[in-house]
């Protein structure tokens, strides 16, 4: 059951909500129309991808499929349909248009609408250079449509980013539709295209001396980068992925990530947690016994204490590939490596505030 909302024109643009529809109700030309957004995971299309279908008003049926097409001197990314489904473009057969405001039943007589009745429609292309209103790296545009709904036509847009380079990619971001037929549809009601900040590090918990990687993952394009890792040698970076990361001091450090693009910005922070270093090559007397090591795949830890731990294996890059986390009053936990290439790792134990680090060679 779809929930409807009453909402200010200001208030649309703040509104994302991923996976779910949502429907809008906002007041246009003296009358009171619907538009109804999705916003979906985004998906690449590429010539790893070539094909994928959309079903806007989800009657479970295609309305839309937009697919790469390769050949040796060109290749397109090119929308085909039912009949009587159209495409907004720049010129007949051309590239898509680049909306600006809105998509309405005045356009219709126009020959920038394009049937896909006649065939597929190129609406990117690439020679090799892409040409037209777009150009590659471009973000959160949208493809003016219009398509058939219950025996009428309704208008909408499908939201995208366009891939710099010279082989064409279309990231499908979301789509929406005025659910009144011939009504005007804005470019853009409902969608957000400020980034949204995430990342991710190879481990959050480490030993003073060590060095770690970070990973970015916002969405929504960001243009620039602002690492600050406090504690850390380098302190600061303006690349999206820094690596080789390094805590040389034991404690709680933060580190946070501002990503930009010319929609606006967004900030997250998170945390390492840096232990004092510990190995069992020092000890004689270590809490916890790892064997067999070497191993082919299968790894028992034992150990000396009835404490509740955390066992971190990770490769010689830093990467953690494996959090484990055992309770108090099991005597033996079994770990399987069996999936990961051979190699040295090493396996790190968190208990009471401390570390072990045991070395374990897979092979």
């Amino acid at each position: 059951m779809k929930t409807n909302y009453i909402l200010k024109p200001e208030m649309i643009s703040h509104i994302r909500h991923v996976g779910l529809t949502i429907v809008i109700l906002f007041s246009c030309i003296g009358t009171w129309t619907q538009t109804v957004f999705t916003d979906i995971p985004d998906i690449n299309v590429n010539a790893s991808n070539p094909s994928v279908d959309i079903d806007l008003d989800g009657d479970m049926v295609t309305d839309f499929t937009i697919f790469f097409t390769g050949s040796p001197v060109a290749s397109f990314i090119e929308f085909s349909g039912p009949a009587g489904n159209n495409v907004l473009t720049d010129s007949v057969n051309g590239d898509a248009k680049n909306l600006s405001s809105g998509v309405d039943s005045v356009a219709m007589g126009s020959s920038l609408w394009y049937y896909l009745s006649s065939g597929p429609l190129p609406v990117v292309l690439y020679f090799p250079d892409p040409v037209g209103s777009w150009t590659g790296g471009a973000i959160c545009k949208y493809i003016g449509i219009c398509f058939v709904s219950g025996g009428s036509n309704h208008f909408g847009w499908i939201w995208v980013d366009v891939a710099a380079g010279t082989t064409p990619e279309l990231t499908i971001k979301g789509y929406a539709f005025n659910s009144s037929p011939l009504m005007p549809i804005d470019a853009g009601d409902g969608a957000s295209c400020t980034p949204r900040a995430l990342f991710s590090a190879s481990s959050d918990t480490i030993f003073v001396g060590d060095c770690i990687n970070f990973s970015d993952s916002s969405d929504n394009s960001p243009s620039s980068w602002s690492w600050t890792f406090t504690g850390a040698t380098p302190s600061s970076s303006n690349i999206q992925n820094p690596t080789n990361i390094c805590y040389s001091a034991q404690g709680t450090f933060d580190v946070q990530l501002i990503v930009q693009n010319s929609f606006g910005a967004d900030t997250t922070n998170s945390q390492i947690t840096v232990l004092a270093a510990s190995s069992v090559l020092d000890h004689n007397d270590p809490e916890f016994i790892i064997y067999p090591n070497p191993t082919e795949g299968k790894l028992i830890i034992t150990k000396n204490q009835n404490v509740e731990y955390s066992i971190h294996i990770s490769d010689v890059t830093g990467k953690t590939i494996s959090d484990n986390y055992v309770l108090a009053g099991q005597t033996f936990y079994e770990l399987n490596l069996s999936g990961f290439p051979n190699g040295l790792y090493f396996a790190r134990i968190i208990f009471d505030g401390k570390m072990e680090t045991h070395k374990v060679i897979l092979r």
